[in-house]
């Protein structure tokens, strides 16, 4: 009988255990992240009438949204009441169509309950359209050019949160579509999002590096401590799925991805 050299013991005794750490991670995560889309609002169904009488109300919000989103005036309509009801400075606009990939980025990266009670968490949004109460307009000076990219859209969206005197809010908007994100555009976002260490560091290349080596760690792991790693990538590609499916995730009050199968298929891809 042939004998597994002791070091290859150890290597893969401490594979099982980090690939191990990495599934019981994601499942971790998925739950957190499902609180969390639980914990964001939904615009009311559009309706068109209620376009018209904001048209004609002089004390309008104002609209940044990146290039391609178009807001109609029933979704603007349901935020301005949003606004005014909930005493909300800043609505970020989550489309409800938001793609699987971008939607986990959104619930990673801000805290709905925080964004609601904490004026000085200013995590930025889904980078589609963010609604400005007048107030906050008037404070930030909202020049009428669109933002130049999906980058200039999340500086922005970071000032806005950061003039809004009460609290901002993240609202799923029936109406509202998602438009592509192309590698340009997730590059500049990441850019922006990271600015705050500017010009000490450059965040954005560690973040992908890091990325790289989860899913690097991930794959070669299958030779070394296969059933471990399988768990991993497992758990890993099933994160939208348990995120956004059944009550509570894509039906009522949240995001609803489209593809959801295809998507956790093709997230290692």
């Amino acid at each position: 009988m042939s004998r597994v050299p002791l070091g290859s013991r150890r290597v893969r005794r401490a594979a099982t255990v980090v690939l191990g750490g990495m599934a019981a991670a994601h499942l971790a995560e998925a739950a957190v992240l499902r609180a969390r889309l639980a914990g964001i609002g939904r615009l009311p169904a559009p309706d068109p009438s209620s376009g018209d009488a904001l048209a004609a109300t002089a004390d309008r919000p104002a609209v940044v949204a990146v290039p391609g989103c178009e807001v109609d005036a029933a979704t603007l309509a349901a935020a301005a009441q949003e606004i005014a009801d909930g005493d909300l400075g800043v609505i970020d606009l989550v489309p409800g169509d938001l793609p699987a990939s971008r939607a986990l980025r959104l619930l990673r990266r801000i805290d709905p309950a925080r964004l609601a009670s904490d004026p000085f968490y200013a995590p930025g949004g889904a980078q589609e359209a963010v609604v400005l109460a007048p107030g906050v307009a008037s404070r930030m000076g909202a020049p009428a050019r669109p933002p130049r990219d999906r980058g200039d859209l999340v500086t922005r969206t970071v000032a806005a949160q950061r003039h809004a005197p009460a609290a901002a809010g993240l609202r799923v908007a029936p109406g509202l579509a998602a438009t592509p994100l192309s590698g340009d555009d997730r590059w500049r976002e990441l850019e922006e999002l990271t600015a705050h260490l500017r010009p000490y560091s450059a965040l954005a290349p560690a973040l992908v590096g890091a990325e790289t080596a989860h899913l690097a760690a991930m794959t070669a792991g299958l030779a070394v401590a296969p059933a471990a790693a399988l768990a991993a990538l497992l758990t890993w590609s099933a994160q939208a799925a348990l995120v956004f499916a059944g009550p509570g995730g894509g039906e009522g009050a949240a995001i609803a991805p489209p593809h959801l199968a295809r998507a956790g298929l093709a997230r290692l891809a």
